[in-house]
């Protein structure tokens, strides 16, 4: 039982130190990243003296240079090692990948640097794609990804294809449709793997370490990663194309308007503007908000507009979802993209919706 006398001590200290603070003070902006250069190696870091470190390799390998659509054991450790470890350590592994970019990511406390450091470069540099493990793990995670993609997924991707054809239009995840097992085995991924992960084509990214610890041990746990990737990947630039695509699919509908829009970097605030005006998704709870796409988007559906940001392109997109074949009328001039799916006896064509493709 706590006795009063300690709860007396306890609120004299919360009371003296609310005392000495006075006001709360604002929070301090967290600092930008710093881009630099280590054995050869491009990273960017920053830190907020936090306890805990996220510590990322970003290789410019998404589904755009990728010549077939579609964390391992490595040659010291097994997944099993690698998981268990992990989670001893109470760090955590995810890995993801975007048009552009494939990314494995590591958490964990801010003492574990070396570990991990040393974790990512081995996997990197050093993973044994084996035949056993792509035929017993890996088809079954693609065949159980293909089954759970929706009408909005392939909508979308099916925006990106008219619009850009091939490179930005590759799909980002493979359709049940796809016919991966006819070209895509443990040497394929290998061999593009070994395209991607070089030096000259990653970047390790870093939030919450200090400067001295990377550059203390991604020059010796790096060194490993080769400088020049084995061949060259298919990095060819980004042109528009528009036009119709309509697939027919059982459950929700899905309509994608496409547009061009700002690439990443690129001077273009009308386009953030424009997205932010035509809004769609609501901040007020059992509200459909008050943007135009909230107001334009029948009951039921839900319409919102993102722009897509690539290096060198972008996409900005409106999409509605729903069971209704109601769609946004034409806000914007212009040569469109336009993706449907679902049921193509209610849903519209584009010269329907007032669209130039």
């Amino acid at each position: 039982m706590i006795c009063r006398s300690a709860l007396s001590r306890g609120s004299k200290l919360a009371l003296g130190r609310q005392g000495a603070r006075g006001f709360a003070a604002a929070a301090s902006p967290k600092a930008s990243y710093e881009p630099t250069t280590i054995a050869g190696v491009k990273v960017a870091s920053r830190d907020d003296n936090g306890p805990t470190t996220r510590l990322a390799v970003v290789a410019k390998a998404g589904t755009r240079y990728e010549p077939l659509p579609g964390l391992t054991n490595t040659n010291k450790r097994s997944a099993l090692r690698i998981t268990r470890e992990a989670e001893l350590l109470g760090g955590q592994l995810t890995a993801y990948h975007t048009r552009e970019a494939l990314v494995l990511q590591a958490s964990f406390l801010r003492e574990d640097l070396p570990y991990f450091t040393e974790l990512l470069a081995e996997v990197v540099s050093q993973t044994r794609y084996t035949t056993h493990e792509f035929h017993e793990e890996v088809k079954d995670i693609i065949h159980q990804k293909q089954a759970k993609v929706d009408a909005s997924a392939v909508a979308l991707d099916a925006a990106h294809a008219v619009a850009f054809h091939s490179g930005l239009g590759a799909p980002l995840y493979p359709t049940p449709s796809t016919p991966i097992d006819s070209y895509l085995n443990e040497q394929a991924v290998a061999d593009f793997a070994a395209v991607a992960y070089s030096k000259s084509n990653i970047a390790v990214v870093s939030d919450g370490a200090s400067e001295h610890g990377l550059q203390k041990w991604i020059e010796p746990f790096f060194k490993t990663v080769p400088a020049q990737g084995s061949g060259s990947l298919n990095n060819v630039a980004s042109k528009y194309h528009g036009g119709e695509q309509r697939i027919s699919a059982v459950g929700q509908n899905s309509v994608v308007i496409a547009f061009p829009g700002a690439s990443l970097g690129a001077s273009s605030p009308e386009t953030a503007v424009l997205a932010g005006l035509l809004g769609g998704e609501s901040t007020i709870k059992w509200s459909p908000g008050f943007s135009l796409l909230s107001q334009a988007a029948a009951p039921g559906a839900q319409a919102k507009a993102t722009n897509y940001a690539y290096s060198d392109a972008g996409l900005l997109v409106i999409q509605i979802n729903g069971q209704s074949a109601a769609a946004a009328k034409a806000l914007l001039e212009g040569k469109a993209s336009v993706a449907s799916v679902g049921d193509l006896h209610v849903l519209p064509f584009a010269e329907d919706l007032g669209l130039q493709v």
